[in-house]
């Protein structure tokens, strides 16, 4: 069952606060947990933020390049789903909890044109929406409910 454990923002400095700091360096949004399995996202730099793995034992760096954000784990723990806009467009990716490389899920091949979302563009989720439902990845945005497979 995925669990959501509290926010506990670890600052540069060390101390420890409820809230999210827009800037400040440390986890960002909830952290997953499924088992000894969790997940979340930290700002490492002012813009620049990290997808962040624990199996009990220790920290592993998922994803580190841009931006990925809002990162969730499958009910079995062995896959992470997170926002991610390296294609250029927001968009939902999935990367083995083990390591590997991310694979986009939405907007694949669309091509970029700033100022307008080309045609087939999925809107990636609203707040914490985003879940795993089998083969499925489900989430709401403010233009409805969405589901893509994922595997």
């Amino acid at each position: 069952m995925l669990r959501t454990a509290p926010l506990l923002m670890l600052l540069a400095c060390g101390q420890t606060s409820e809230t999210d700091h827009a800037g400040e360096i440390g986890v960002i949004g909830s952290i997953e947990t499924v088992g000894a399995h969790e997940v979340f996202s930290r700002r490492v730099t002012g813009t620049n933020t990290e997808i962040v793995v624990s199996d009990g034992v220790g920290e592993r760096v998922l994803v580190s390049e841009g931006t990925p954000d809002r990162p969730v784990l499958s009910a079995d723990g062995s896959q992470v789903a997170f926002v991610w806009g390296k294609s250029g467009y927001a968009s939902i990716w999935t990367v083995p909890f083990s390591g590997g490389a991310p694979t986009q899920v939405t907007n694949v091949g669309l091509e970029h044109t700033p100022g307008r979302r080309p045609d087939g563009f999925v809107p990636v989720p609203h707040g914490d929406s985003l879940h795993f439902d089998g083969d499925w990845l489900r989430w709401s945005s403010p233009e409805g409910d969405h589901a893509e497979k994922w595997r």
